[in-house]
């Protein structure tokens, strides 16, 4: 994630805002191809958390 999607991430505050914005950095990240290692690390992010990891369409 870039630094302006990161704060803009912090500011939401509604699950469904999260949800969505969670749907659109990951659909971006699966079209670039390049940063496969991030739904990894984002994945334990969230299991550290306690927080369920969103799925793309694909899973």
């Amino acid at each position: 994630m870039t630094k302006t999607q990161k704060s803009m991430g912090k500011k939401l505050k509604k699950p469904k805002e999260r949800a969505a914005f969670l749907q659109l950095v990951m659909a971006q990240q699966e079209v670039m191809g390049r940063y496969t290692h991030w739904r990894l690390a984002f994945g334990r992010r969230c299991e550290k958390k306690g927080l369920k990891v969103p799925k793309l369409r694909g899973d």
